[in-house]
């Protein structure tokens, strides 16, 4: 599968996802990576998808874009997960996460670290 994802990979995605996950196309998994996209740059009202981020920065990004890319992923078909339940516990601990990562990408002190020099 080739990435077209700004700021994770689909591997991660996959990851979070699951192994009990129905399979999905290169093309959807595109389409829900510009929607989580569009989620991270409206929250911080910013695209650094062309920033020179450090490592750290980098992190925060791929885990928000992938729990968000997850999420619908799991969704899609719960029935082949051990038990619905089992699936609603994992998008509430992606969710949680999203959220957290959100949090700090709003935070407009982060904001500074993140884009400023670091030479």
């Amino acid at each position: 599968m080739t990435d077209d994802l700004l700021y994770t990979t689909s591997g991660a995605c996959i990851f979070k996802a699951g192994e009990n996950h129905s399979p999905i196309s290169e093309e959807n998994m595109n389409k829900l990576g510009i929607m989580a996209e569009g989620v991270i740059h409206s929250t911080m009202r910013q695209d650094l998808s062309g920033a020179n981020l450090t490592e750290s920065v980098k992190g925060i990004l791929s885990d928000v874009e992938s729990s968000l890319i997850a999420i619908p992923i799991i969704e899609r078909n719960m029935s082949t997960f051990t038990s619905r339940g089992y699936a609603e516990s994992m998008m509430t601990t992606l969710r949680d996460g999203a959220l957290r990562g959100l949090s700090l990408l709003k935070d407009k002190k982060v904001q500074k670290f993140m884009t400023e020099d670091k030479n």
